[in-house]
């Protein structure tokens, strides 16, 4: 009888995938059948090929059954992680300032698989990932690159019980204020700035915080570079059950 031999170009004609599955394939087949006729070998690659699920308690396929269906999972698993062919819709805010790579960089988050809603923000900007100014929802899934290098980048604001007339009368006055106790880019303050932060405990037991205690003095209050920013204005509230407590108005 002469000797069983396998090609891996015969096994890419019954359907096997480039890769480790042929030398699997071919090695199983010298283990197990290498002294079955050559026809019936093939004949069973074929079926198990064409129905691996099947052979999975069959000595000796059950091997190739077992890679194939990991094979085909694997496949599935990449379909799932392609991007889908459109993005899926979402708001833009202030969209006539907002620079198009920042918009390119969101149509492309809107296709992953993963997605369920997404915006853009008034300061929205180019980004690593996602943009600057991006909202992002997904399910299921964590992307720590999506929330970017900033440490603390937040937005906030400040509400004060003051008569409105003031910001015209004393507008310099609100001015020097906000030059005098913020800090723009690696700028830090001349002198260091006490605050109630520093009596946190924080300060006293993590060691982090409290080898960079002096730093914190001269930074507190900073706002980066990029898109930070400060400003003052007016705040209109519509809704007399404010989380605020205040009245109704300007």
């Amino acid at each position: 009888m002469a000797k069983l031999k396998i090609r891996g170009k015969e096994l890419l004609k019954l359907g096997y995938a480039e890769g480790q599955i042929i030398s699997l394939t071919i090695n199983v087949v010298y283990e197990y059948f290498r002294k079955s006729p050559k026809d019936w070998v093939m004949n069973m690659l074929q079926q198990v090929h064409a129905r691996p699920e099947a052979f999975l308690e069959e000595a000796g396929w059950q091997r190739i059954a077992q890679a194939l269906l990991a094979e085909r999972q694997e496949v599935v698993e990449a379909e799932k992680r392609q991007l889908a062919k459109n993005a899926m819709p979402f708001p833009i805010f202030g969209e006539e300032q907002i620079e198009m790579d920042a918009k390119d960089q969101m149509y492309t988050a809107m296709r992953l698989p993963v997605t369920v809603q997404g915006a853009l923000m008034p300061d929205a900007h180019h980004g690593y990932g996602l943009p600057i100014g991006g909202v992002l929802a997904t399910e299921n899934s964590v992307i720590p690159y999506g929330v970017g290098v900033d440490i603390g980048c937040r937005m906030c604001l400040i509400l004060y019980d003051l008569p409105v007339e003031r910001l015209d009368t004393e507008r310099d006055k609100f001015t020097k204020w906000l030059g005098e106790h913020t800090r723009f880019g690696l700028d830090i303050h001349e002198r260091p700035l006490d605050d109630p932060i520093f009596g946190r405990d924080e300060f006293k037991y993590i060691k982090v915080a409290k080898e960079n205690r002096d730093k914190a003095y001269k930074q507190i209050g900073s706002s980066g570079g990029g898109n930070h920013f400060v400003e003052f204005g007016i705040a209109t509230l519509t809704d007399a059950d404010n989380e605020f407590g205040l009245p109704l108005g300007r």
